[in-house]
């Protein structure tokens, strides 16, 4: 198997790019901000998973080789393919999609195509569990002086939890609820 390739980058498309190693061109699938960073021309590295199927074999690149080990636990997850783990990858950074994970973050995997409530839910339930070394965020603290209606309902609106908190942080938590989740709304949509 294929784990790593250093090369120069001979043609750049919209999923994959073609890179050059000893004269000879690999196709390497990549998340859409990975796609972004390549210069055609330019040498580059990247860490490599060789996804084997029955009737293909696909590599898939990554700069680096926690972006790899969060696409491997994704994979990782029953009745995600390769093909959507790399949509979850383009769709935030590793710490992004560790946040959602490990604040039950349904809205932020809900949004990826193909991808609905249930086996979000799923993904974050499986991953939770799976990915041990996460560093849980410590909102509690701070969460205890807010009111947990305001911050349910503003997490609804699809904001993270910490985006909440850290709104709610600067306002005055003393006016009534109504108030309160409209002067957040106001701050967050502003960030």
């Amino acid at each position: 198997m294929i784990g790593y390739l250093n090369g120069t980058i001979r043609h750049i498309g919209s999923e994959s790019c073609i890179v050059i190693t000893g004269g000879v061109g690999y196709e390497v699938y990549a998340p859409a901000r990975t796609i972004q960073h390549l210069v055609l021309g330019e040498t580059t590295e990247l860490y490599i998973y060789t996804h084997v199927k029955e009737d293909q074999l696909k590599l898939i690149g990554f700069e680096t080789v926690v972006e790899k080990d969060m696409f491997t636990a994704i994979l990782g997850v029953n009745g995600v393919g390769p093909k959507t783990a790399l949509l979850i990858l383009s769709s935030g950074s590793v710490n992004d999609i560790q946040a959602a994970i490990s604040e039950a973050n349904v809205s932020f995997f809900t949004q990826i195509k193909g991808l609905g409530k249930k086996n979000a839910q799923k993904l974050i339930i499986e991953l939770k569990g799976k990915l041990g070394s996460i560093q849980e965020l410590d909102l509690t603290e701070k969460e205890k002086s807010y009111p947990s209606d305001v911050v349910t309902a503003l997490m609804g609106f699809g904001f993270l939890k910490r985006d909440v908190i850290k709104t709610l942080s600067s306002l005055d938590t003393t006016l009534p609820e109504s108030q309160l989740i409209k002067q957040a709304l106001q701050h967050l949509g502003k960030a």
